[in-house]
């Protein structure tokens, strides 16, 4: 499992060099992982921000 400390790293990495940069995320961010590891990581993270993001769209009903 990744730490916090791994996945805050991992966000900073996103921000600054863009999705997509696995390699260099890896390299220079989240050294403790390999480019596969923290491509395989981003992919969980997004599907994650889209289920949320799902959810707070039903949620949004009037009858809730």
């Amino acid at each position: 499992p990744w730490t916090e400390d791994e996945h805050r790293m991992f966000l900073l990495g996103l921000e600054k060099l863009g999705k997509g940069d696995w390699r260099g995320i890896s390299r220079t961010f989240v050294t403790s992982r390999t480019p596969t590891q923290v491509a395989s990581h981003a992919q969980k993270y997004f599907l994650r921000q889209c289920s949320l993001d799902k959810r707070i769209k039903r949620r949004s009903s009037l009858f809730d």
